[in-house]
């Protein structure tokens, strides 16, 4: 009995204190977790803003590279954009091209090749034209930018109006071969940025060759020998001049006068008639230097020429097609009975550019079949090129610019971009411009291939309606600080060919004076209330009295049974 009853207040004891230890880790454990999630989510925020950091870091340090196409330069006769075409004289082109980087280039040289695709290398002298060309400083004079570094003067920061850039400029010799007609040719140039990373640009450059005047060589004297013509005949009979024409001692044999002829000399036997094949040139086309969009329409005529001047030609039969798919034509068999020499002849047909047109240069292929006057068959082939782009089209997005700002504030304006044409756009520019509104710079958004998007942020500083810039703090009323504003948000990119476009989207805001805004900080509320431990006493006095309880009820019964025993 006495050992029993000392039990009792151990017992007590080990029940009060589990439960003192239960419920201060049930508590310490939810402290904790709230902890710990605070600090992942702290840390998951510091690495995404990381993250942003450096992909605007990487895109402000690119480099590009374009031609020039706004201005002429040393040499140049039309600006890019105003279809430039390279002075021909003398049997030399003169090829200037003026190159311009955003960023900086590694020694500041720029390595440009010729590259003559397949057609056009029979018109020039086929050389290694590669050459490596320095940056130099351009300012505009006279409609035109003129060179202004000298050699072994410091360069000074570069003035309003000036530019800087890497002109080519090349004599590249025609071939002796050379035709008249249209010609292209790739212009390939290569640099390395500061980090040694390579930037490039291929661009197609067309190129006119006009049409040279040509003798027949009748008339012409031996000089080869020294005699003159019709003197002396080789041991066929005809005249020694090259080509087998005579001078002076033939005489035209056929009916209308016009043949080419060779005598029969000395022995007085029987004398042949030399025939000159007559031969087509293509002249000019309508559609010379003219950009065809996908999907138009347009009328294509193309002036021919008999070159002979003295053999006609007659049943000729011609067919066109073109060599890219997309070119359709209304028509592509034609026919002409009869063409006096030297006379022009024109052909004309209806000419479509299908909607998914490859962009580029397009061959069309006149393919002729004729003959002479002693009805001898001769074939003959011109090519036109014609030049095919696809209508570029950027679909623009803002985030919404609130209808009221607060002066001193800073807004983020979210921009995107989407190419919804077929062909790729480049350098998409994002501005804007509105009174007391100071943004960060332009935004660049780079270069998007068909369906892609482009994402970027403005930072925009609010200021007032008479501020000039940021920081600075002009006088003047209320009225005039504050007030409505309107703005533009302006999209600038440009197409394949350096054309540039723009598309605006106008804005209406309100600039008021800076809110002065009071913060009342709050005392946390207790999480543990009052009346959570009355309930934690509560249950512990509860459960300690039903211990108790079985304690006691265990007692009795055992006391009833001694007494069963001893009875």
């Amino acid at each position: 009995m006495t050992g029993k009853s000392r039990r009792r207040p151990a017992c007590r004891k080990w029940t009060a204190g589990a439960l003192t230890v239960f419920f201060v880790m049930f508590f310490a454990g939810g402290a904790l977790q709230a902890g710990a999630a605070g600090l992942l989510t702290m840390e998951a925020s510091e690495t995404s803003l990381a993250a942003e950091e450096t992909k605007e870091t990487e895109k402000e340090k690119r480099v590009y590279l374009d031609i020039d196409s706004h201005y002429k330069y040393e040499g140049m006769e039309q600006s890019f954009s105003e279809g430039y075409q390279p002075v021909v004289k003398d049997g030399i082109l003169h090829l200037v091209i003026p190159f311009i980087t955003k960023g900086n280039l590694e020694g500041d040289r720029l390595r440009v090749s010729l590259i003559f695709p397949e057609g056009a290398g029979s018109a020039f002298l086929l050389k290694n034209y590669q050459k490596t060309v320095e940056k130099k400083r351009y300012i505009l004079k006279d409609g035109r930018m003129v060179c202004l570094e000298k050699p072994g003067e410091t360069e000074p920061p570069v003035q309003m109006g000036e530019r800087e850039g890497y002109l080519y400029s090349l004599d590249l010799p025609l071939s002796g071969t050379a035709v008249a007609g249209q010609y292209a040719v790739i212009v390939q140039a290569v640099g390395y940025t500061e980090r040694m990373e390579q930037v490039s640009l291929e661009r197609r450059i067309f190129i006119s060759l006009p049409e040279t005047d040509k003798s027949d060589g009748t008339g012409d004297k031996n000089e080869g020998n020294g005699q003159e013509e019709g003197t002396e005949q080789d041991e066929s009979g005809t005249g020694n001049e090259e080509g087998g024409e005579t001078g002076e001692g033939s005489r035209e044999e056929d009916s209308g006068g016009q043949g080419d002829s060779g005598s029969l000399g000395g022995g007085g036997g029987p004398e042949e008639e030399l025939i000159r094949q007559p031969k087509i040139l293509m002249e000019a086309y309508n559609l010379f230097g003219k950009e065809l969009t996908a999907g138009s329409e347009e009328q294509l005529a193309v002036t021919f020429r008999n070159c002979s001047g003295s053999q006609p030609l007659y049943n000729l039969k011609a067919t066109v097609s073109a060599q890219t798919e997309g070119v359709q034509f209304s028509g592509n068999s034609f026919y002409v009975a009869q063409t006096a020499p030297g006379e022009e002849f024109v052909l004309e047909t209806g000419l479509k550019v299908t909607p998914d047109a490859e962009c580029g240069e397009c061959p069309v292929v006149f393919e002729f079949e004729y003959e002479d006057k002693k009805g001898n068959a001769v074939s003959g082939k011109e090519i036109v090129l014609l030049s095919i782009r696809q209508p570029v089209e950027l679909e623009c997005l803002t985030g919404e610019i609130p209808g009221v700002l607060y002066v001193l504030d800073t807004l983020e304006l979210s921009l995107k971009t989407c190419n919804v044409s077929r062909a790729p756009i480049y350098n998409v520019q994002v501005s804007l411009s509105a009174e007391g509104l100071f943004p960060d710079g332009e935004v660049f958004l780079g270069n998007l291939e068909a369906g892609a998007w482009g994402e970027g942020t403005m930072h925009i500083y609010v200021g007032t309606r008479t501020m000039e810039t940021i920081g600075s703090a002009p006088g003047g009323s209320d009225g005039e600080k504050y007030g409505p504003v309107e703005g533009t948000v302006t999209f600038r990119y440009e197409d394949r060919d350096g054309k540039i476009y723009e598309e605006t989207k106008p804005f209406q805001t309100e600039i008021k004076k800076a809110q002065i805004v009071s913060f009342e900080v709050e005392e946390p509320k207790e999480t543990n209330s009052w009346w959570i431990s009355v309930s934690v006493v509560i249950f512990a006095g509860l459960l300690l009295g039903i211990v108790l309880l079985v304690l006691r009820l265990q007692k009795k019964n055992e006391q009833l049974a001694e007494r069963r025993g001893s009875e």
